[in-house]
């Protein structure tokens, strides 16, 4: 658990992600995708941003639901949501 900081922000990246077509014969090239991810975000750095599935804050602390690292040279957007009043 990690200690309560502030709130944190809800995003939106588009991101290049790879594909794996699997070990089955193909016909045809496959292409990375772009993946649309939500989420809010932890931690933003040089490299990487990090965001987080869900978070709640109890009696001080922080738990933090499915850390996801995306490298900010596959990112191809990044933009805040914000609730409609």
């Amino acid at each position: 658990m990690a200690q309560i900081q502030r709130r944190l922000k809800p995003v939106m990246v588009e991101w290049q992600d790879i594909l794996d077509g699997g070990g089955e014969w193909q016909d045809g090239v496959i292409a990375p995708v772009l993946v649309r991810t939500t989420g809010f975000l932890l931690a933003e750095n040089k490299k990487h941003v990090v965001l987080v599935r869900d978070y709640f804050d109890l009696d001080g602390k922080r738990t933090l639901g499915g850390q996801l690292a995306i490298p900010l040279g596959c990112i191809k957007r990044m933009v805040e949501l914000v609730p409609k009043p």
